[in-house]
């Protein structure tokens, strides 16, 4: 599901049928009539604020979604918000599930932006109904930080609205981070999810514009509560780097102490590490947390493997996230180039030429794959390693869509 919005659907009413094998008729782009005559039976012997009336409007949506009918679903959605908010209050646990379906639609539909503006509404229900310690929060702040995360990459936001997302984006995670050391101690796998998107917020603030142990995770802020947003923002700016090593070496210290001899993710955290050195231009620092990591995988049984899957080839950074999505193939595809370059062992490309380029459409004559190219001139990569020190790599040859 897009945007990482995925919740269950409801299932139609039965059908009904007047022998062992009769279905009911309906017309091609049409829901089952018997939606609009429950909510009709409805409305006629209760009137139409009437209990019920927003489940089946619900359900109505759901049908009209399924068929592609997002304009119809919208009003069925919308209906059952309006019910749900008139007989259980304005910020009531009982239009959640309409909320969800009707953000999903939106998404489905393609309009990010009501989208986001019922997101954020949703978050004001669940923050008011649900405990802020409680496992609920917790999910519904996991959601939020995945929605803005998307919403930041997706929608034209201009300065201010950016750097308030991924301040919120950051705020999120650690939130479920402190729920989870709460309730369920300091070395809870459930940390693996908010401690990845805490990294990947990272990066998103690095081309944007401490850590404590104490016995498990802490990550130090550096933020107080009297500071301005602009001035949080600045602080996170400020520590980027700091932060993300912090991260990094949490989640690492996390899988060491969850994670059974023999298992390679230890070691794959090290190589997040120097990923995260290499992409600040940390170069000794970078090689260093490479030659650790190199030197962890030799120890383990599938090590052959491992090296070869990790250092044998150049690697694009960053590993995580969407980064590359300007890169990655496009919609609709004009059509593909294929290029040669080099990979230096400092991560950079050179001698970036042109092999072919191969038009899906030749009177497209607007698309060109020129930004493309300087996209991939600008692009740092994990260098190939050889008997643990980088290496230049030669004679690389891929095809993108553009």
């Amino acid at each position: 599901m897009l945007l990482g919005v995925c919740w269950s659907v409801a299932a139609a009413p039965p059908a009904t049928t007047t022998g062992d094998n009769a279905t009911p008729t309906t017309r091609p782009g049409a829901v089952d009539p018997r939606f609009h005559a429950a909510i009709a039976n409805l409305e006629s012997r209760h009137g139409t604020y009437a209990p019920g009336l927003s489940e089946q409007l619900l359900e109505l949506g759901i049908a009209y979604q399924r068929q592609g009918s997002y304009l119809q679903a919208n009003g069925a959605y919308k209906r059952a918000l309006h019910l749900s908010r008139v007989n259980h209050g304005l910020h009531s646990p009982e239009q959640i599930p309409v909320l969800f379906h009707l953000i999903d639609n939106l998404v489905a539909s393609g309009d990010f932006l009501r989208a986001d503006q019922r997101q954020d509404y949703l978050y004001r229900v669940q923050s008011r109904h649900y405990e802020p310690a409680s496992p609920e929060m917790s999910a519904a702040m996991l959601e939020q930080a995945k929605w803005q995360h998307q919403a930041y990459l997706l929608l034209p936001d201009d300065e201010d609205t950016s750097h308030q997302r991924l301040q919120r984006i950051w705020n999120l995670y650690l939130g479920v981070l402190d729920n989870v050391s709460a309730s369920q101690g300091n070395y809870s796998r459930q940390m693996l999810e908010p401690l990845g998107g805490l990294l990947e917020t990272q990066y998103l603030i690095s081309v944007h514009g401490e850590e404590n142990v104490q016995g498990g995770i802490n990550l130090h802020t550096g933020i107080h509560p009297g500071d301005s947003e602009r001035d949080q923002y600045n602080v996170m700016r400020s520590t980027n780097y700091r932060r993300g090593v912090a991260v990094i070496s949490s989640l690492r210290e996390l899988l060491s102490h969850t994670e059974t001899d023999g298992s390679s993710l230890p070691a794959e955290a090290l190589l997040q590490l120097g990923d995260w050195h290499w992409w600040h231009r940390r170069m000794d620092a970078g090689k260093r947390a490479y030659r650790q990591a190199w030197d962890e995988l030799t120890s383990l049984d599938d090590c052959t493997r491992l090296l070869q899957q990790h250092f044998s080839e150049p690697v694009r950074l960053p590993t995580l996230g969407d980064y590359h999505r300007k890169i990655d193939a496009p919609d609709p595809i004009s059509g593909y180039v294929e290029v040669s370059f080099t990979i230096t062992e400092r991560g950079r490309v050179k001698d970036l030429d042109t092999i072919d380029t191969e038009w899906v459409n030749e009177e497209n004559s607007s698309a060109s794959p020129d930004r493309l190219l300087r996209l991939l001139r600008r692009t740092l990569w994990r260098p190939r390693l050889e008997a643990r020190e980088p290496v230049t790599a030669e004679n690389m040859v891929m095809r993108y869509a553009f």
